[in-house]
């Protein structure tokens, strides 16, 4: 059974600068875009504050692996606001697996894994103008076209980052050295 889509933007993760953090906050602040924010992490009491001082920002507190995946296949999609370079985020991936689009910082692995207006978009590292611009851009997509966006992530996840894509791109690498060295041995 699918999970219905709520209309609220969704953080998980480390809740500290290198994470854009302050980015996230300062993009929803003063408006009337809905964030969850789920983590620990060094910023804890920033994202406390913001979620009393702005009714649109709810902090949800530490989750459970469970709990994470139910508030991705909840959220219209997810926000990874980083401001450093990622090298494989779980997070994006783990968003792609329910079908949840991505809205990140164009900056890093970040660049590759999220193609723009296809499973997700990019914003300007460092800028929270343009993190509410793509959110702007995002929550006003037709239906039919978020929807279009959510297919073309779980696609990415399928094709890309599944337990079978993944064995099938190992053995390619691994199986022609193995190969190899037991010809050597016999």
């Amino acid at each position: 059974m699918e999970t219905k889509r709520d209309n609220h933007f969704l953080f998980v993760g480390r809740l500290s600068v290198e994470k854009g953090i302050e980015v996230l906050i300062d993009a929803f602040r003063d408006t009337s875009f809905e964030l969850k924010i789920a983590g620990d992490g060094p910023l804890k009491q920033l994202v406390i504050d913001a979620a009393v001082d702005n009714k649109n920002i709810c902090y949800l507190g530490s989750l459970k692996n469970e709990e994470v995946k139910l508030e991705l296949q909840k959220a219209q999609a997810f926000i990874f606001p980083s401001i450093w370079y990622e090298g494989m985020p779980m997070t994006i991936i783990e968003a792609f697996s329910c079908s949840t689009p991505v809205i990140a910082s164009n900056l890093g692995a970040m660049s590759s894994i999220i193609s723009n207006n296809f499973n997700g978009f990019h914003f300007e590292e460092r800028s929270p103008q343009k993190l509410k611009e793509a959110v702007k851009l995002f929550d006003n997509l037709m239906p039919e076209v978020k929807k279009h966006i959510q297919d073309n992530a779980y696609q990415t996840y399928k094709e890309k980052y599944s337990v079978s894509s993944q064995l099938s791109y190992f053995n390619t690498i691994y199986m022609p050295i193995i190969n190899k060295r037991s010809d050597r041995n016999d």
